[in-house]
């Protein structure tokens, strides 16, 4: 057995005793492992170190709340290897045979007091304790590493400001080694304790684990004693004893801070994610802030350019509002967190504000802490708070108020975002209630003016009716050619204006569809008629190919509307000496029609916007070609109705072929669907 061995056995074990309900044989295999231990000479420094390195492994993947049980668990295993067991050293075990019963029992109280808390300062008192006990010290204290300084974290019967206790114990943990004096009488002039006695004598060791110091400790007698190597041994142990105790201890109570920040960034994340409206945030947070961090006075700022604005206050005056309601980016603490954005401390000597001095003053402010507010590594805001007595802000509170600073960050952006989202929304929905209110108004005077203007054609075609059939007399042929061209334009006008009309009631909902079955090819036959004259104008070619097909599901006039509409387009492209040809056949539950020609053709790009209201392929097409962009907006509009569908297929330069499908007619009655 070796030591590299125990460090890759212990683990196994001490996993095996917590978490596996295997605790007796456990505790079986550290007894055979305490014995292979003593008989290698292994020493208890060294097993002290695995554990507390094991220890620290397990305790990192252990939730906060089992922490305090985890370590308590695992002392009571280490007690068994070492004391039950006779788990120690070969020296060790000699210099406890040499020393009498009562150090030994002390000795070994220690080893169950030191595992019985996780408490630092009550730790540091039982540490105390037991050294008085074990050396019928007169004084004694600790000097501990924290955050690269030294601190006297605990002491008894000492004033802790005498600068020569601080010397020697900065000495020993500078060097890594234990320090004596026999008689300070020697070396310097009279010291004493605080009831008046004279420290004549004095011990400090180092407290170091795995060669991480920790800090010293200071033994001080009031007789002179010269310590010999078995007091400097046996208490150099129980001293690496005392720093794996006060590393657990550390280990519990940075997990505890841990745990706290948590639950302090829940408490304010909480708070501000209730509610998207900035001054409310604004005044909760700051609320909660104060409570969470143990401040009296507190200030809470917005950030819009490069000034920041007072949203919140507490603890402080009016006056001072009306004194700080603006800041400019660097001034005040509010101003430098926002600036550097990292968080400041400070005490009243150092108030960057004069101006505000007196109200600060005023409230008996004494010390302060700012910090910036970030969402996205932007800042949006600040907040800065005061304390009524003393108080040096350690990291730990540095950390915690930056974090609380993006916690509030985040909402108060997130509410910004809401409020212009929620602005936005309204400015659209106003807009488009004033775009209702002109479409209204639009589709009104449409309807208006196309009755007006359909109101006139109706006598000026039928006096043209009239003329041409010669009723009012006889004609040239150069007067019936200009009638032809009149009653060819009104017919043509007449269409448009139905066409605006069918739109009109189509967007104000008034059109009802009536279903019946409809025969296409007299329909078809009916619409080729009406643009013969057209067609023949152009000296296109025409062809019709519909051989017996089912009645189809719709309404007469409006299926002749899309045929119309169909065809006026084909002729309208095609050039002169064309081809148009017009086919349906059965197709399942179907009718399917075609009007196909081989006119300029559409880019494929463009197809899909034909069917919008008023389009045109471009405005040289418009005043080429003619039309208003109506007729496959309309087309649509009615085969969807009868639940058809419709689509198109061109190619630019060879044409045009334009497919619609209609459900085939079953038993139907007049009504609308």
């Amino acid at each position: 057995m070796d030591l590299e061995e125990v460090k890759s056995t212990y683990p196994v074990l001490l996993r095996k005793y917590l978490f596996e309900h295997r605790e007796e044989e456990a505790l079986y295999e550290a007894y055979k492992l305490g014995k292979e231990c003593f008989e290698a000479k292994i020493g208890i420094e060294d097993i002290m170190s695995i554990h507390t390195q094991s220890l620290e492994d397990i305790l990192k993947a252990v939730p906060p709340a089992r922490v305090h049980d985890i370590v308590m668990k695992s002392s009571n295993l280490l007690m068994e290897l070492s004391i039950r067991f006779g788990l120690v050293c070969q020296n060790y075990f000699e210099m406890l045979q040499q020393t009498d019963e009562r150090i030994r029992n002390a000795f070994y109280k220690a080893g169950e007091a030191l595992t019985a808390g996780l408490d630092l300062n009550k730790m540091l008192s039982v540490i105390l304790d037991i050294v008085k006990n074990l050396t019928d010290a007169a004084g004694c204290a600790i000097m501990l590493l924290e955050d690269d300084r030294t601190v006297i974290r605990a002491s008894e019967g000492l004033d802790t400001e005498n600068e020569y206790f601080k010397d020697l114990l900065l000495k020993v943990i500078k060097e890594g080694r234990a320090d004596s004096v026999y008689d300070l009488r020697e070396k310097k002039s009279r010291i004493t304790l605080k009831d008046g006695r004279e420290i004549r004598s004095v011990l400090a060791l180092p407290l170091s684990l795995k060669s991480k110091m920790r800090g010293a400790l200071g033994i001080y007698l009031t007789q002179p004693h010269h310590f010999e190597e078995k007091e400097i041994n046996l208490l150099t142990s129980f001293a690496y004893q005392a720093t794996s105790a006060i590393d657990n201890a550390y280990l519990f109570s940075e997990l505890e801070r841990h745990d706290k920040m948590l639950d302090t960034l829940y408490a304010i994340e909480n708070v501000v994610s209730r509610s998207l409206y900035l001054e409310e945030i604004f005044n909760v947070a700051l609320s909660k802030v104060l409570e969470v961090t143990g401040t009296e006075a507190g200030t809470l700022y917005s950030l819009d350019g490069d000034v920041l604005h007072l949203e919140a206050f507490r603890g402080l005056s009016p006056e001072f509002k009306e004194k700080a309601i603006i800041r400019k980016m660097g001034e005040g603490i509010p101003g430098i967190a926002a600036q550097s954005k990292k968080v400041i401390a400070m005490d009243i000597s150092q108030y960057p504000s004069p101006p505000l001095l007196p109200y600060v003053t005023k409230e008996k402010l004494v010390s302060f802490i700012g910090t910036p507010l970030m969402s996205k590594g932007k800042v949006v805001g600040a907040l800065a708070l005061g304390t009524k007595k003393k108080r040096i802000f350690t990291q730990d509170d540095l950390d915690l108020l930056f974090s609380i600073g993006n916690a509030i960050g985040i909402a108060v952006e997130n509410a910004r975002l809401y409020k212009e989202s929620r602005e936005n929304y309204q400015k659209l929905q106003k807009a488009y209630e004033e775009l209702q209110t002109l479409d209204k108004m639009k589709d009104e005077f449409i309807s208006n003016v196309s009755h007006e203007i359909k109101t006139p054609l109706i006598p000026i075609k039928g006096y043209a009716e009239l003329l041409y059939d010669e009723k009012l007399g006889a004609l040239s042929n150069e007067q019936k050619r200009g009638l032809e061209a009149i009653l060819r334009n009104t017919d043509r006008l007449t269409r448009l204006i139905d066409s605006i009309l069918f739109i009109s009631r189509l967007q104000a909902h008034k059109v009802e569809f009536y279903f019946e079955p409809v025969d296409l090819d007299e329909v078809v036959s009916v619409c080729v008629s009406d643009f013969k004259s057209m067609m023949d104008k152009k000296k296109i070619t025409f062809e019709k190919v519909i051989p017996v097909i089912s009645r189809i599901r719709g309404e007469r006039d409006r299926v002749i509307e899309v045929v119309n509409n169909l065809l006026d387009n084909s002729i309208k492209f095609t050039q002169m000496g064309g081809r148009i040809s017009i086919r349906a056949w059965n197709e399942e539950e179907n009718v399917h029609l075609t009007v196909s020609d081989n006119g300029i053709g559409i880019p494929e790009e463009i197809i899909p916007k034909l069917f919008m209201r008023f389009y045109q392929v471009d405005a040289s097409a418009a005043r080429r070609y003619g039309g208003a962009g109506l007729g496959l907006y309309i087309a649509k509009n009615i085969v969807d109705a009868f639940g058809g569908r419709i689509w198109i297929e061109s190619e630019v330069g060879k044409g045009t072929t334009v497919h619609v499908l209609l459900p085939v007619a079953r038993e139907l009655s007049n009504s609308s669907p």
